[in-house]
């Protein structure tokens, strides 16, 4: 087999990021990309604070990730509510923190969408999040000794440390 240089980046980028599709929590939430600029613009500060946002590592809880039966990874995206003017967290804050240090745009649910004036979420929403749709996130590791960190049963998952992208079968790498 002839060694070829494109071929060898392709795979050294493979840990720069992983490919997952996402969960979504609740049938009414609407999947989104947010960039980092309206986030920040439309973040409730105060709100950020209340989880002590500020205070996160650089690296997954296990519990953010689920695996389906076929293998495939799924995402939980940070959800946020669009309350008087700002972005509120209903769950997920250190998720959007974490994802805002590596990407210029972060996948989100919006939770109660239809409440809101449509005029207001598009100035958030940078674009949808399509159904089966593949998104990259950071190839970071996953901290099972964080708090309320469970094991999952698959195998791979609780080698402490690994990276998300390690321990799938399923992740596309592009070549």
């Amino acid at each position: 087999m002839q060694q070829n240089g494109s071929l060898i980046n392709k795979v050294v980028l493979k840990n720069e990021f992983m490919k997952c599709k996402i969960s979504i929590t609740a049938e009414k939430d609407l999947p989104v990309w947010v960039t980092k600029v309206k986030f920040e613009q439309y973040i409730n500060q105060e709100d950020l604070a209340l989880r002590e946002s500020h205070d996160v590592i650089d690296c997954y809880h296990p519990a953010w990730f689920l695996t389906e039966h076929n293998g495939d990874i799924l995402f939980i995206p940070p959800a946020f509510e669009f309350r008087r003017g700002q972005l509120c967290g209903i769950n997920g804050r250190h998720r959007a923190v974490l994802l805002l240090r590596h990407l210029s745009s972060i996948p989100m649910l919006l939770v109660n969408p239809k409440k809101r004036p449509k005029a207001s979420l598009k100035d958030i929403i940078e674009r949808k999040i399509e159904e089966n749709e593949e998104i990259e996130l950071p190839n970071l590791p996953i901290n099972y000794d964080l708090p309320n960190s469970e094991k999952t049963t698959h195998d791979d998952k609780k080698k402490k440390g690994n990276s998300v992208a390690d321990i799938s079968l399923n992740i596309k790498i592009d070549y």
